[in-house]
């Protein structure tokens, strides 16, 4: 099976190193496979930089053992999220630490996020478990719902009121926030949609924050949902539906496509931008929320059917991946056949790179 997880970059120095499981060379992601070599990628920092393999690290010889998760971690590592319930974490120097959270009978980790020296681990069925990395051991155990099917968790240690934000398939509590406090975490926020739209089996997929040069990064939960939206919220805000729930401050979405949206990811230039992947098609979807109603979107090479699994945005850069395959669309100049590793195959391509379809979606 294909890549299907992706990693923010870390920087480190004057390079910045991507971290994946994925056997092709272009971007953080990782195979749905029992055992991978993950390839250590770095950036080098020059006018025009260029991407090339590091290392490369074995998990285990266990062709039963599928990964489901992936997250950066302090120290130039990755953790990785195992179907059996245990975590690994790896470190470009070929170190290897196991540590098992202890999740029910049949039930696997589907998320981890990493924020300073915590990381949060959540699983299919609603656990989450708070892991302290520099001691390796877990420092909070609770139950988001019980048996309710969870998607995606994001951590941020950082803000001035520490929370995590869940994603879930339910009809009451899709994206709510706990703060973090001494003794774990507190249900604190629910967030819904815009008033208007019409509700369609509700779901969050996927949750990111803004890029950290934005000024609103802190504060923002960015959540990709089953509708087709993409919404904005802000934590300080006081707006309120009629429930008690806290509105968006921005909705987005593609006004040719309603498929669920799968994965988000903010950056960009002046940290203005939005992307979003579809759940069909390889369809990647941009808005710049300076002028959120003049978005445009694109199709991965090949306009494989496959969803966009996972995606990340770092300076002029989208790194995605999808069933068949990792790729990166690269807006920055002085872009040249030198700036990443030759593919495989030349079919299909034209110029530097491969010829992807796409068009505006502008609201009027």
């Amino acid at each position: 099976m294909g890549p299907a997880e992706i990693c923010r970059p870390t920087a480190i120095g004057s390079m910045v190193r991507e971290k994946t499981a994925a056997t092709g060379p272009e971007l953080v992601a990782s195979h749905h496979c029992g055992w991978t070599h993950p390839p250590f990628l770095r950036f080098l920092a020059n006018k025009n930089p260029r991407v090339e393999s590091e290392t490369h690290l074995k998990l285990k010889d266990d062709p039963g053992q599928y990964v489901t998760a992936m997250a950066c971690v302090p120290d130039d590592g990755i953790c990785i999220g195992l179907q059996n319930g245990s975590l690994e974490f790896l470190a470009v120097s070929g170190q290897r630490t196991r540590h098992d959270i202890d999740l029910p009978p049949k039930d696997f980790v589907e998320s981890l996020s990493a924020s300073d020296d915590l990381l949060l681990a959540l699983s299919a069925n609603g656990s989450a478990r708070l892991i302290d990395t520099a001691l390796c051991q877990t420092a909070s155990s609770f139950e988001i719902s019980s048996q309710t099917r969870s998607w995606k968790c994001h951590l941020n240690s950082r803000a001035s009121s520490p929370y995590a934000a869940f994603g879930t398939s339910t009809d009451a509590k899709p994206l709510s926030i706990y703060s973090l406090s001494p003794s774990g975490f507190i249900p604190s926020l629910v967030l819904a949609q815009q008033d208007s739209i019409a509700r369609r089996g509700l779901a969050v997929f996927d949750i990111c924050q803004g890029p950290p040069c934005s000024v609103w990064a802190a504060s923002s939960v960015v959540s990709g949902w089953y509708d087709g939206t993409l919404s904005v919220h802000d934590l300080r805000s006081s707006d309120r539906d009629r429930d008690g729930r806290l509105r968006p401050v921005m909705t987005l979405s593609n006004s040719f496509s309603d498929e669920p949206i799968y994965s988000v990811g903010c950056g960009g230039g002046s940290g203005c931008y939005v992307a979003a992947g579809s759940a069909r098609h390889s369809l990647v979807s941009f808005w710049d929320v300076r002028s959120a109603n003049k978005g445009f979107s694109f199709h991965a090479p090949f306009n494989d059917a496959s969803p966009v699994y996972a995606l990340a945005l770092e300076s002029s850069r989208l790194f995605a991946v999808t069933q068949s395959r990792p790729f990166v669309v690269d807006f920055g100049p002085d872009v040249d056949s030198t700036t990443y590793p030759s593919p495989s195959s030349q079919s299909a391509t034209s110029g530097l790179g491969y010829y992807v379809t796409q068009y505006q979606h502008a609201r009027h």
